[in-house]
C-alpha cells in the first residue's frame, strides 16, 4: 500500500506549463521517487509532505534539483525515525522483561564421632551452594514466558568450576504453567525437603534415614523433562512430569537422570489452612539395565499442621527406584567422612518433625527411620537443632544428630554440626 497524505505544489510563477497532463507528470515523479529510494513493490510507504517546484516547461533542471533535495531530506528523516525505533525496541523489551540474579552460599563445620572408626571433622556444604539467573517477560493476555539457569559452585571449599542444577524454559498463564528442561522431581517438589528446616546441612533428614535421595526421590534433578503445573484448583495444586526421549535400547542406560517417553510422575498439594496434605507417585516406563529387578515406582504421602509458633509434619515414602543418580538409596558418611553406603533393597522412609519458633529462633526436633524390606540395612536417626535468623537472608544453625545403623550399612555415629547460610 502506498499512501500519500498531502501533495503541495510550489511554483515561482503564476502559471505552470506541462507538456503532459498533470497526473501523468505527478505519477512519473512519484515513480522516480520510489526508484530513488530503492523501495520494493510490496513496501508500505507513508509520505507526509512531498513538494516540488516548476517555473516553466524548460525548468526541468530546477525542478529535478528541488525534488532531489526533498528526497534526500526525506531519506534523512526516515533514517532518523528508523534509528530511533531501533533503539526504542530494546528499551521496550527491557521494560517488559524482569531478570534476577540469585543464589545461596552454605558452609558448615561438623564433627563425626563413630563407634568403631576414628573420629573425623570436615567443612562441607552438602553440595548446595549455588548461583542462578531467572527471567520472565510479559506476553500480554495474562501470559508470561520464563527461563531459568542454575549452577552449583563451592569455591569456598576448594571447588573449581560450575556444576549443573536445574535449567528450563516455559510459559504460564490462567491455564497453569508448562515448561521443558531439567527440574526437581515431582517427588521432591511436594513435602519432603520443604518441610525440613535443616535441609542442605549435615543434620538434614535426606540421605540420613528420614528421606530418600536420588533424582526421582528428594535429591538432584530429572533431565529432558516436560512439566505441567496446574493453577490453583480450589485448595489443590497438581504437578505432572513426563519425558520425550527414547533411545530404543533395552532398559534405561547410565544413571537414569533423563525422563523418558512413557515415564510418568504426578504430585498433589492440598492447602487447608492450618493443615496441608501432599502425595506423589512416580512410575518409570522400563527398568534400569543395571537393575532389572527394581520395581520402578516411588510414592509418598504426608501432612503438616501448623498453628502459631508450632508445626508438626509426617511423611511416608515407599522407594523402589534404587539405581538412579543423585545418591539414590544412599546413606551419607556411613563408614567415614565421604565413605557413603547404599541400601540395596527396596525400602520405606518415615520422617517426623516438630518445630517451635520463638523470636528469631526455630527449635527443631526430628525422627527418621529407613526400613529395608528384607536385608539388615535399617537406619534410625534422631536430630535436635536450633536455627537462628539474623534477618530474612542470613541464618546460622547448630545441632546434634545420632544415627543408629545396622552393621551391613554403616557404623553408629553422633555428629555435631554448626554453620551458616546466606540467601541472595
Amino acid at each position: 500500500m502506498r499512501y500519500i497524505s498531502r501533495l503541495s505544489v510550489a511554483c515561482s510563477r503564476k502559471r505552470l506549463i506541462f507538456r503532459k497532463p498533470p497526473w501523468v507528470t505527478f505519477a512519473t515523479l512519484l515513480w522516480q521517487f520510489f526508484l530513488a529510494e530503492g523501495l520494493k513493490r510490496d513496501t508500505v510507504v507513508y509520505i507526509k509532505h512531498l513538494s516540488f517546484a516548476a517555473s516553466t516547461v524548460d525548468a526541468g533542471v530546477k525542478t529535478n534539483t528541488y525534488l532531489s533535495w526533498e528526497i534526500r531530506n526525506m531519506k534523512k528523516q526516515i533514517l532518523a525515525v528508523a534509528v530511533a525505533g531501533a533503539f526504542a525496541i530494546p528499551a521496550l523489551a527491557s521494560a517488559e522483561t524482569s531478570t534476577t540474579l540469585y543464589g545461596q552460599m552454605h558452609a558448615g563445620l561438623t564433627h563425626w564421632n563413630y563407634d568403631n572408626l576414628d573420629n573425623e571433622e570436615d567443612m562441607t556444604d552438602q553440595g548446595r551452594t549455588r548461583i542462578g539467573v531467572r527471567s520472565s517477560t510479559d506476553l500480554g493476555n495474562g501470559m508470561n514466558a520464563f527461563a531459568r539457569f542454575e549452577w552449583s559452585a563451592s569455591p569456598h571449599l576448594g571447588g573449581s568450576g560450575l556444576g549443573r542444577r536445574q535449567s528450563h524454559i516455559g510459559m504460564d498463564g490462567d491455564f497453569g504453567q508448562i515448561a521443558i528442561g531439567s527440574f526437581h522431581s515431582v517427588h521432591k517438589q511436594h513435602g519432603g525437603t520443604g518441610w525440613d528446616p535443616l535441609v542442605t546441612t549435615e543434620l538434614q533428614a535426606r540421605r540420613t534415614g528420614g528421606m530418600a535421595g536420588g533424582n526421582f526421590g528428594t535429591n538432584s534433578f530429572v533431565d529432558k523433562g516436560i512439566q505441567y503445573k496446574s493453577p490453583q484448583l480450589g485448595p489443590v495444586t497438581l504437578t505432572a512430569q513426563t519425558g520425550f526421549s527414547d533411545n530404543n535400547a533395552p532398559g534405561r542406560q547410565g544413571d537414569g537422570t533423563d525422563l523418558q517417553m512413557g515415564d510418568f510422575a504426578l504430585g498433589a498439594h492440598v492447602d487447608l489452612g492450618a493443615f496441608e496434605l501432599i502425595a506423589a507417585y512416580t512410575k518409570l516406563d522400563e527398568p534400569f539395565s543395571t537393575a532389572p529387578n527394581d520395581d520402578d515406582v516411588n510414592w509418598k504421602v504426608g501432612g503438616r499442621w501448623s498453628d502459631g509458633p508450632f508445626s508438626v509434619a509426617y511423611q511416608y515414602e515407599d522407594i523402589g527406584i534404587l539405581s538412579s543418580g543423585g545418591g539414590a538409596a544412599r546413606i551419607d558418611h556411613a563408614m567415614g567422612v565421604g565413605n557413603h553406603m547404599t541400601v540395596t533393597d527396596a525400602h520405606k522412609h518415615h520422617y517426623l518433625v516438630g518445630t517451635y519458633s520463638m523470636g528469631r529462633n526455630n527449635f527443631v526436633l526430628s525422627f527418621g527411620h529407613l526400613d529395608a524390606d528384607s536385608s539388615d540395612q535399617d537406619v534410625t536417626t534422631v536430630t535436635g537443632a536450633v536455627v537462628h535468623r539474623l534477618n530474612s537472608a542470613f541464618r546460622v544453625y547448630a545441632g546434634l544428630q545420632h544415627m543408629d545403623l545396622d552393621s551391613n550399612i554403616g557404623d553408629d555415629q553422633i555428629k555435631v554440626s554448626a554453620g551458616a547460610r546466606f540467601d541472595f
